[in-house]
């Protein structure tokens, strides 16, 4: 018998938490509640339900939890729903990106989907500059300001 797809079900949750918006003060929000550690990214919903949109924990000030909005908050105020989604802000990567036009969050602008699995956290460590390959090449700008006082390489 195969346990692993049924552990998958004791690891999900069943209950939605909710935090509610007790200010609103330029773009920052705060929130009393959900339970969510930094850089956690929210959904906020407008009490109609009529207006969503996404947030990332920057902070906390007391017992309240400091949100920077990702998108317009318009129609979002005092007591709006904040429920932790339990992610980190990614992006979707891969050769599907080549050609098209994407917005600060890494969406189409165009409107049709990315098909793509992989993602990559926005908030990674940079790679080792040790183990990166030598620049052997320079890159010409064209500029001979540019060129002469500030040389590129290509790779970098």
């Amino acid at each position: 018998m195969d346990v692993k797809k049924y552990e998958a079900f004791l690891d999900k949750r069943y209950i939605k938490e909710l935090g509610r918006v007790k200010k609103v003060v330029g773009l920052t929000m705060e929130s009393f509640g959900p339970d969510v550690v930094l850089d956690d990214v929210c959904r906020v919903t407008s009490i109609d339900h009529k207006v969503e949109t996404r947030a990332e924990v920057i902070g906390f000030k007391d017992d309240y939890v400091l949100l920077m909005p990702y998108e317009e908050i318009g129609g979002i105020g005092v007591g709006s729903y904040v429920e932790n989604l339990g992610v980190k802000f990614s992006v979707k990567v891969g050769d599907e990106l080549l050609g098209k036009k994407l917005n600060g969050l890494g969406e189409s602008m165009d409107g049709t989907p990315i098909r793509t699995s992989k993602t990559y956290p926005a908030e990674a460590a940079p790679p080792d500059p040790l183990k990166r390959e030598m620049i052997k090449e320079t890159l010409t700008l064209g500029v001979k300001a540019v060129d002469g006082l500030l040389t590129i390489g290509k790779g970098q």
